[in-house]
């Protein structure tokens, strides 16, 4: 979660509350999303020397916002500059999948059924927030495409946001016909 945090600060300053919710709304996949995990995060940040924050109250409610550091972007950027590591994407939903012969035979269609209808649900989250995100973006891309570092940073944004949903697509179908299968062969 630290270089998910060192990266939305590198786009602005914000607070624990904003972070917390773009976490939830854009990186649910990618990590939890819970205030304990955020503030054991900052607390290493900031501890680190990586960000920094500074209080004050606004309509009488005290705040925090954090900043990234010198030192933070300089890690942001050794991280990101790394090449992807196919290893570390890991799904331990598929062990389920793996010892579902485990489990009682009627409860194995049941259970592959209930998990299609969440990640159905999930993969069209992500629809309608890339659909809501390109309408509140298509006003700007214009005033976008004077700036190269904007046009960037949307794109691959996006493309992480397609990469989700063509994930789930085939997650959607392959379970679809495997459940199908099992009705055929009665696995």
């Amino acid at each position: 979660m630290d270089k998910i945090i060192l990266g939305l600060l590198m786009m602005r300053d914000m607070t624990g509350y904003e972070m917390r919710s773009r976490i939830k709304n854009h990186f649910s996949l990618m990590c939890s999303d819970s205030a304990g995990s955020l503030q054991a995060a900052l607390q290493k940040l900031l501890t680190a020397g990586m960000i920094t924050s500074e209080e004050y109250v606004e309509n009488g409610v005290n705040k925090k916002m954090y900043s990234i550091t010198d030192k933070g972007r300089s890690a942001f950027y050794d991280w990101e500059e790394q090449p992807m590591n196919h290893k570390k994407a890991k799904n331990m939903e598929l062990a389920k999948l793996f010892f579902l012969g485990q489990v009682d035979k009627e409860k194995r269609a049941p259970l592959l059924n209930t998990y299609l209808e969440q990640i159905t649900q999930e993969q069209q989250s992500l629809v309608k927030l890339k659909e809501n995100i390109m309408q509140s973006i298509a006003p700007q891309l214009e005033q976008y495409t004077e700036d190269q570092w904007a046009m960037d940073r949307i794109q691959y944004q996006i493309a992480t946001l397609d990469y989700g949903i063509a994930v789930f697509n085939f997650e959607i179908q392959w379970y679809r016909q495997f459940l199908k299968g099992m009705e055929e062969y009665e696995y």
